[in-house]
């Protein structure tokens, strides 16, 4: 059976992924929705999201998150490198509100750049394409030079090769592929901590 893929980028390294609406596409195919596009010469494209409807009771009161089991208080400090602003935006948000103290960086070259002159962090999460020279596989064997003990999340969009993910994963890394959800990014940083 052929693999067939839609969506595809014609971007060079360096410049964006330009998978953002593959990524959309994923989204909603994980939350059981789907997406609608009309397009039209000379007006242009209207796409439409379609969520299916929560059936389920609202909860009475506001969740704890003091009390989430998918917490870990053990790792504090965490370096978050994401060259898409929104979803940076969206992860150091979910992260800060767990307690967790976040920085964050927009490339692989400026994060470098971070973990020389701030020690002490205890997680790296990062994406793996990139703008700059360095992508997220460079910066993880960079990260784990300055400090061995620095624990590390690669996310993509895409399936890294064999011999990047192999590498990575043989040096303690867990790999998460985009879009992430919530809980499962939470679990893995949970991970991470043991």
């Amino acid at each position: 059976m052929q693999n067939i893929r839609p969506l595809l980028t014609t971007k060079s390294a360096g410049v964006g992924t330009g998978l953002g609406l593959a990524m959309v596409m994923s989204f909603m195919k994980q939350s059981g929705g789907s997406v609608s596009v009309h397009s039209e010469i000379g007006v242009g494209t209207t796409f439409t999201l379609y969520y299916p409807v929560f059936e389920g009771e609202m909860p009475t009161e506001p969740h704890n998150l003091e009390n989430d089991t998918v917490l870990s208080r053990s790792i504090k400090s965490i370096l978050l490198v994401e060259d898409e602003p929104v979803l940076l935006t969206k992860m150091a948000t979910l992260l800060t509100q767990d307690g967790f103290e976040v920085q964050i960086s927009k490339s692989g070259d400026e994060a470098a750049k971070i973990l020389l002159e701030v020690q002490g962090f205890d997680l790296l999460i990062t994406d793996v394409a990139m703008p700059g020279t360095l992508q997220g596989y460079d910066l993880f064997d960079y990260g784990k030079q300055l400090n061995p003990d620095l624990k590390s999340i690669i996310i993509s969009g895409y399936t890294p090769s064999p011999t990047d993910l192999g590498g990575a994963l043989n040096s303690g890394a867990k790999f998460l592929r985009k879009p992430v959800r919530r809980k499962l990014l939470l679990n893995t940083v949970n991970e991470m901590a043991h």
